[in-house]
């Protein structure tokens, strides 16, 4: 008993010897607030397309998770921090490419970047496993994304810093604030592993931030079935698998991941439309129709977090 008393005496003294070693206007020291209400001023219901019951706090304030403004990149044949099955996003524009590691993208969540005259949110999700880049004009106007703090459906929610909008990241759509309702347009991407993309891309740029504080956070929660945060599942599939979701004329439709890259190209008819997958050696999805070649817009995530936005989709498995 003498032993346990001396060190659970020895524990409390030295955490608070940390406490008192920390700066008062430390992020630790400040009091948690209640983010909806203090920050985005949403008390009713009335004031968003979600219950309030439903938007739950993850974080203990606005920017809890710092997104990166300033983002600096390298070489990516001068990379050595990456793994060979580390998942990246990449994007190109005007003959540009430029890589994310989503094993920083776990740690900050939103890259505010851009290429030439278009500015773009490099989003990611980690809970959720979806990655989305969407434009970052509003209305005409350049904005800059941060993380909320809260969450919907286990899905990261981003905030405008110009109007203090709400947006869900799975959908790019506003559902609270004086943009509510807004559609924010997305870009094209790729969300590959890191091996696949550099043998085909070794001429791509990689986000270099972070570089050297690269720790995954989130491997034991991949490899589970624990959802956090809400979120629906469906026993079709396993809440983590990963599939490619897909809508066309208001059908939801989701793609599993190991059926599409079994082959390199398949044909699937969803109603009367015909699919045509494609899986390119670089990691690309691409899913068109087979008539008209029109290509159309996906989004890679869990299925859990596809199924719970999506209640109504279609499986292809």
């Amino acid at each position: 008993m003498k032993i346990r008393l001396v060190i659970s005496l020895l524990i409390i003294s030295s955490l608070s010897m940390a406490q008192e070693n920390k700066p008062e206007n430390t992020p630790e020291n400040k009091p948690r607030s209640n983010i909806l209400k203090d920050f985005f001023h949403i008390t009713d219901d009335s004031q968003s397309d979600y219950p309030i019951k439903d938007i739950l706090q993850g974080c203990p304030r606005v920017d809890c998770i710092p997104s990166i403004d300033n983002p600096e990149f390298m070489p990516a044949t001068e990379v050595d921090f990456l793994k060979d099955h580390d998942l990246i996003i990449a994007i190109t524009i005007d003959k540009q490419t430029r890589v994310y590691p989503t094993t920083t993208l776990q740690q900050h969540e939103i890259v505010n970047d851009q290429i030439g005259d278009i500015p773009f949110a490099v989003t990611y999700c980690p809970l959720c496993g979806t990655g989305d880049i969407f434009s970052r004009k509003v209305k005409g106007e350049v904005v800059e994304f941060g993380v909320s703090g809260v969450l919907h459906g286990s899905d990261l929610v981003m905030y405008d810093r110009k109007n203090n909008n709400l947006w869900q990241q799975l959908t790019g759509k506003s559902f609270a604030g004086p943009d509510r309702g807004y559609q924010l347009e997305t870009l094209p991407l790729v969300m590959t592993d890191w091996k696949t993309w550099l043998d085909k891309h070794p001429d791509s740029m990689v986000l270099s931030n972070s570089k050297d504080k690269i720790n995954d956070h989130y491997e034991k929660y991949r490899n589970s079935d624990k959802i956090m945060y809400g979120g629906v599942t469906d026993p079709r599939l396993n809440p983590k698998r990963v599939i490619y979701g897909v809508t066309i004329d208001d059908q939801a439709i989701a793609l599993d991941f190991e059926m599409i890259k079994s082959k390199n190209e398949q044909i699937l008819k969803a109603a009367d439309t015909e699919l045509l997958i494609q899986y390119k050696q670089d990691g690309t999805v691409i899913v068109m129709n087979d008539a008209t070649k029109k290509v159309y817009p996906t989004r890679r995530a869990y299925w859990f977090a596809w199924y719970t936005f999506n209640p109504n989709t279609l499986l292809f498995k």
